[in-house]
């Protein structure tokens, strides 16, 4: 019975897959949307390298839950030029979307440069890789397969969904741009905007496929350094594609607690997945902790919409680390003293 209902959801999903527009993995976590969403981003950071991860669970209230993680290692490549600077990397998601065995796979190289001029720093990058979207139907049975002389469900009958791969891929292009400014030692702003699949891929299941819409998306962010040192930083970011969007609202607040040189700083933050012309759906609340090189971040999302009667306000929970390599320390060289 268990098969069957997987087999009436996956059908489903097929077909939905087939006629509307798809849509990205999506993370709550800023860190990990910026990783996502924007390649130039990746590389908004001071020191040698960065690794960051994420991992993400979502509607195990109401069923087997949707799965998504992140890899993402950027190197910062300095020049002599004085405020051009590069940066390099490799990305990998992976995305499972529940019961249906349905997997998306992006395997990614990320490039980029900033460019400070006077008070200002300019950004931009670009990421390019390949895309497998995969479904297993082993085990699965489809509404068409039953087979009422037997009174159950026969695999050997034809399943009645057309002719389908259970496999897919494409070559995928993104672009991103950053702006920053420092308009005082206590307050700086920033904007961010990229836009993913450029050339428009061609994906699906079913053999006439359909093209991919191209994304569109923006980051709008501050840091204020109050007078206590604690430092706000308001965010909003905003997702568009073709039938879809999202927005996610809020801040986060960096507090300067120290221990034993382990922990530099706590940084709890509040968000709201809201956008125009949709619901707010989603409550987000988590908190990140400096420590050392490291940085640990974990989140809840609390369903706020009206599947909550289904999953009584419980919806994902999401954990990023990140560990930033610092620029290697110059060495003191002792020239011998020659004596004659």
């Amino acid at each position: 019975m268990k098969g069957n209902l997987y087999g009436l959801f996956l059908s489903t999903l097929l077909f939905v897959v087939h006629i509307l527009p798809a849509q990205d993995v999506h993370f709550s976590q800023r860190l990990a949307l910026n990783n996502q969403r924007n390649p130039v981003l990746r590389g908004d950071f001071e020191g040698s390298w960065r690794a960051a991860t994420v991992y993400r669970s979502q509607w195990q209230a109401i069923g087997v839950p949707f799965e998504s993680s992140g890899l993402w290692f950027t190197k910062r490549i300095l020049t002599s030029n004085q405020g051009l600077d590069f940066l390099a990397g490799i990305g990998y998601q992976h995305d499972q979307s529940g019961d249906s065995k349905l997997t998306g796979d992006y395997l990614q190289l990320h490039f980029g440069g900033f460019k400070k001029i006077d008070n200002h720093k300019f950004g931009l990058g670009m990421q390019t890789g390949l895309v497998q979207k995969t479904f297993d139907p082993n085990g699965l049975t489809f509404p068409s397969q039953y087979d009422r002389s037997i009174g159950l469900f026969n695999e050997q009958l034809n399943n009645g969904e057309g002719t389908f791969g259970d496999a897919f891929s494409y070559f995928d292009l993104g672009l991103g741009v950053s702006w920053e400014m420092e308009v005082s030692k206590k307050l700086s702003v920033s904007a961010a905007l990229s836009s993913n699949h450029l050339l428009e891929p061609v994906e699906g299941f079913f053999a006439e496929g359909q093209r991919r819409e191209r994304t569109y998306e923006s980051q709008l962010g501050a840091k204020i350094r109050a007078e206590n040192d604690w430092i706000y930083q308001p965010y909003f970011t905003y997702y568009y594609s073709q039938g879809a969007s999202e927005g996610l609202i809020g801040s986060s607040v960096t507090l300067p607690l120290e221990y034993k040189e382990l922990i530099s700083g706590v940084s709890p933050f509040i968000f709201f997945r809201t956008a125009p012309s949709r619901n707010t759906d989603a409550l987000i609340i988590g908190s990140t902790v400096d420590l050392k090189n490291f940085q640990f971040g974990i989140s809840y999302d609390f369903n706020i919409s009206d599947l909550e009667l289904a999953s009584n306000y419980r919806g994902g929970f999401e954990l990023t680390l990140v560990y930033t390599a610092p620029y290697p320390k110059a060495q003191k060289i002792r020239i011998p003293c020659v004596r004659y």
